[in-house]
C-alpha cells in the first residue's frame, strides 16, 4: 500500500501521514482503490545527511519493537455481551491495552481499557456491544508498551493492532416466481425450504471438562440493512427474497452470513452472469462475476453489478448458488465457465461456495431436491446406522448430489474435488438438457469448516 509521509521542516510537530487508498496491486478494481476496511500499518524512518546519505544508526519506527499482540478471540456470552481474550507477548506488562468494537459499516461503537498482563497470562475482559444490526462486527485489539528505556525520546509505543471479526447469524435466499406453474416448479419454494432449515443449525462440541458431547443451536434470522430515512427504525429484510432486483442481492451479499439464490443465468455464460427479474414492471437486472466474463457482452451498464467490485466477503459463511443455463452450456469440452462465479466469490473471502448449474428448466427436477437435501445435511445432526454425524458443507453438497442423480447415468467424478491446489467439478454429464453439477470451494476436510457457523 502506498503511504505519504510529511515531516514538519522545523521538527517541532508530530509527523503526519495519510493514505490516498491506492494499492500497489493492479487486481483491485476500480482504479486500484482498496476496499473499505480497517487497516493497520507501521512506519519506519531513517535520518539523512544534508547531501542525502542515509544514516542507518539514526532511525525510528511508529510501532513498539518489544510488544506484540498474540492469540486473540471474541466469544458471545449473552445478548449484546462479549468476552474478549488476548495474549500480550513482552518481557513486562503493557502500560495500557484494550479492545475497540466497530459495526458492519466500520463505525466505532465502543471500547474498553483492561487487561495489561504479559504472557503466558491470558487477558479476558467482558464488554457490552450493541450488535442488533446483522452483519460482521470487528473487534480491534490494541496495546501500548512500557518500554520508555528503549526509545531515544523516552516514549511508550503502541503495538501493531490486530482484529477479530464476529458475524451475527443472518440469511438471505433469493428466488423468482412466475405465473406459469411449470416454471422451475415455483422456484420460490427452494428459497423457503432453505430459510426453514437455516432457522435451526445444530452443532456438537466436545466438553473436555465433563468428557461428553454438547449440542447447541445457531438460529439464523432476518437481517437489518439501514435506518429508515428520518426515523430511528431499522429496515428489516426477510430471509426469503422473491422477485428482487440485483441491487438488493448486492446489499445482502455485503450484510448476511448465509446466502443463496436460484435463478437463470445468461446463455453462454455457464453461470458467470445471472439475471434477476424483479417485479414485472421493472427491467431485468444482472450480476456478473467480473467485467468481460462470458455473457457480459451487451449488458446494460446501469443495470449490471459485478462481484469483483465488492469489498471483502469473509463474513459469508455459506453461499449456495442454483443456476440454470442453456442446453449447450456448460460445454463438456470447455467447462471453465462453471467455475467463474464460484471462484470470484470465494476469492473475496467467502468460507464456502457451492453451486449447481444445469440446462434450461430441466434443472428443477434435480436442483430442487439437491437443495432440499443440502440444507438438511448442512444444518442438522444426521442420525443413521445407530449413530450420528455432522456433515461439513462440501460433504453435505456431495451427499445431496449423489442421492439425487440417477445411478444408471454415467458420472464423471474425477479423483477429488477437494484438493490442496483447487477443485474439480465433481459431476458433469455430457447429455444436453440434464443438470451439470458444478464446483464447491472451501473446507477441505470434515475437520475444517465443520458447520455453518456463523463463527467456525
Amino acid at each position: 500500500m502506498h503511504f505519504g509521509l510529511h515531516i514538519q521542516p522545523d521538527h517541532t510537530q508530530e509527523p503526519t501521514h495519510s493514505w490516498d487508498g491506492t494499492v500497489n496491486r493492479t487486481s483491485y478494481p476500480p482504479n486500484n482503490i482498496a476496499p473499505a476496511g480497517l487497516y493497520t500499518f507501521d512506519i519506519t524512518v531513517n535520518g539523512k545527511t544534508p547531501n542525502g546519505l542515509v544514516l542507518n544508526y539514526d532511525k525510528d519506527r511508529m510501532r513498539s519493537s518489544a510488544l506484540k499482540i498474540g492469540d486473540h478471540d471474541v466469544v458471545m456470552i449473552g445478548r449484546d455481551k462479549y468476552r474478549v481474550s488476548y495474549v500480550l507477548n513482552d518481557t513486562k506488562d503493557a502500560f495500557q491495552a484494550g479492545v475497540d468494537a466497530y459495526d458492519p459499516d466500520l463505525q466505532w461503537l465502543t471500547g474498553i481499557k483492561d487487561g495489561t498482563v504479559k504472557a503466558p497470562a491470558i487477558n479476558t475482559p467482558d464488554m457490552d456491544v450493541q450488535t442488533d444490526i446483522c452483519g460482521t462486527y470487528r473487534f480491534v485489539f490494541w496495546a501500548i508498551d512500557d518500554h520508555r528505556e528503549l526509545d531515544k525520546a523516552h516514549r511508550r509505543k503502541p503495538a501493531l493492532e490486530v482484529n477479530k471479526a464476529y458475524t451475527i447469524p443472518s440469511a438471505a435466499n433469493f428466488a423468482f416466481d412466475t405465473i406459469w406453474p411449470d416454471e422451475w416448479n415455483n422456484a420460490s419454494s427452494v428459497a423457503e425450504d432453505a430459510a426453514a432449515q437455516q432457522r435451526e443449525v445444530y452443532h456438537v462440541v466436545w466438553d473436555s471438562q465433563n468428557r461428553c458431547f454438547r449440542s447447541y443451536i445457531t438460529k439464523y434470522g432476518e437481517w437489518k440493512w439501514s435506518k429508515t430515512v428520518g426515523k430511528d427504525d431499522w429496515v428489516y429484510e426477510s430471509m426469503v427474497q422473491i422477485n428482487k432486483n440485483a441491487s438488493q442481492v448486492i446489499k445482502a451479499l455485503n450484510r448476511v452470513a448465509c446466502f443463496s439464490w436460484v435463478t437463470h443465468s445468461i446463455e453462454g455464460s455457464g453461470g458467470a452472469v445471472v439475471v434477476f427479474y424483479g417485479p414485472w414492471w421493472h427491467k431485468d437486472t444482472y450480476i456478473a462475476a467480473y467485467p468481460g466474463a462470458p455473457g457480459t457482452a451487451g449488458l446494460p451498464s446501469e443495470r449490471t453489478w459485478y462481484i469483483s467490485y465488492l469489498p471483502d466477503l469473509s463474513h459469508l459463511v455459506c453461499v449456495f448458488l442454483l443456476n440454470c443455463t442453456s442446453r449447450e452450456n456448460p460445454d463438456p469440452e470447455n467447462p471453465d465457465n462453471e467455475k467463474i462465479m464460484v471462484d470470484t466469490i470465494f476469492s473475496k473471502g467467502a468460507q464456502f461456495v457451492g453451486t449447481v448449474v444445469g440446462g434450461l428448466l430441466h434443472l428443477v427436477f434435480q436442483a430442487k431436491p439437491v437443495a432440499k437435501r443440502f440444507w438438511k445435511y448442512a444444518s442438522k445432526i444426521i442420525v443413521e446406522n445407530g449413530g450420528w454425524r455432522l456433515y461439513s458443507l462440501p460433504w453435505a453438497l456431495e451427499r445431496a448430489v449423489r442421492e439425487v442423480l440417477p445411478s444408471e447415468r454415467e458420472m464423471k467424478w474425477g479423483t477429488s474435488y477437494l484438493t490442496t491446489s483447487g477443485y474439480r467439478p465433481y459431476a458433469r454429464w455430457r447429455d444436453p438438457g440434464y443438470p451439470y453439477l458444478g464446483p464447491a470451494r472451501g473446507g477441505k476436510t470434515d475437520d475444517q469448516l465443520k458447520r455453518m457457523g456463523p463463527n467456525p
